[in-house]
């Protein structure tokens, strides 16, 4: 499962961001408590102009870890 959160880093990364959004949706059906499948998952939202489904990503981040600095950054720069 952590092989399918790198391989959706990896598309985000490369700006493939269909296959990333695909990647981390699975990996966050198999790990729903991922933090940083979240907050990746925000930021591919984020990129695809879903702003406001990028901020939910980023809050349920910051939810499962309450002192994620990155995911309340980029909170703040979907909002």
């Amino acid at each position: 499962t952590s092989a399918l959160y790198f391989l959706a880093v990896i598309a985000y990364q490369q700006g493939r961001m269909q296959t990333a959004q695909k990647l981390v949706t699975r990996t966050l059906s198999l790990i729903p408590d991922m933090a940083d499948g979240h907050n990746l998952h925000g930021l591919v939202l984020m990129v695809m102009g879903r702003n406001d489904a990028a901020c939910v990503a980023f809050r349920i981040a910051i939810a499962r870890e309450p002192a994620f600095a990155e995911a309340e950054n980029n909170l703040g720069a979907a909002l």
